[in-house]
C-alpha cells in the first residue's frame, strides 16, 4: 500500500474567526482494511488518531443520519480538531460552543485524517459536536486536543 498525505488546515472560523493556511506532509502507510461490524471503536480512534490529552468521541453509523456528543467544561484557548472516517463516502462536523457556532468542516472517507484549529475566546460549559455522514455504513472519529495556536507553513505566509 503506497503513503497517504496527512493534511493540516488552520481553519480559523466561528469565534476565532481571522484567516486559513494549509499544509501536506507525509503520514503513515495505509490503514488495514476495517471491520466495520467487528471493530472495537476506541481501539480503532486510538490507532488512527493517537492516544493525546484530549477529548475524543467516535461513533458508528447505520446508513444516513447525524450522532454526535458533547463536552463540558472546556477552557478558553486554541484546540486542534482532528477528524476521520472508514466506510462512507464522507462525513461533515459542526462545532457550537455554548449553543453558538464555533466551526464547519468535512473530510473524505478512507483516507487521511485532518487536522482544523479553533479557537475558544472564553470557557465554554458546553462544547456540541454533530457529525453528518454521506448515508453509508461508517466509522467515525473526533478528537479535541488543546495545545498552541497554529503555525503558518513558511510557504503560506507569502
Amino acid at each position: 500500500m503506497g503513503k497517504l498525505l496527512r493534511c493540516t488546515v488552520a481553519a480559523f472560523v466561528g469565534l476565532g474567526a481571522v484567516a486559513g493556511v494549509s499544509a501536506c506532509t507525509s503520514s503513515e502507510p495505509d490503514p488495514v482494511p476495517v471491520d466495520l461490524d467487528a471493530t472495537d471503536l476506541i481501539s480503532w480512534t486510538d490507532s488512527v488518531l493517537g492516544e493525546r490529552d484530549g477529548m475524543s468521541l467516535s461513533s458508528r453509523h447505520e446508513g444516513p443520519g447525524q450522532s454526535g456528543g458533547s463536552f463540558y467544561d472546556a477552557a478558553a484557548g486554541w484546540y486542534a480538531v482532528e477528524m476521520v472516517c472508514v466506510g462512507g463516502n464522507g462525513m461533515t462536523l459542526h462545532i457550537e460552543a455554548d449553543g453558538e457556532p464555533v466551526g464547519n468542516g468535512s473530510t473524505d472517507c478512507n483516507s487521511f485524517s485532518v487536522t482544523a484549529y479553533i479557537e475558544l475566546l472564553e470557557p465554554a460549559n458546553r462544547v456540541d459536536l454533530e457529525v453528518t455522514n454521506s448515508g453509508e455504513q461508517m466509522l467515525w472519529a473526533v478528537q479535541l486536543t488543546p495545545g498552541p495556536p497554529p503555525s503558518v507553513p513558511p510557504e503560506a505566509s507569502g
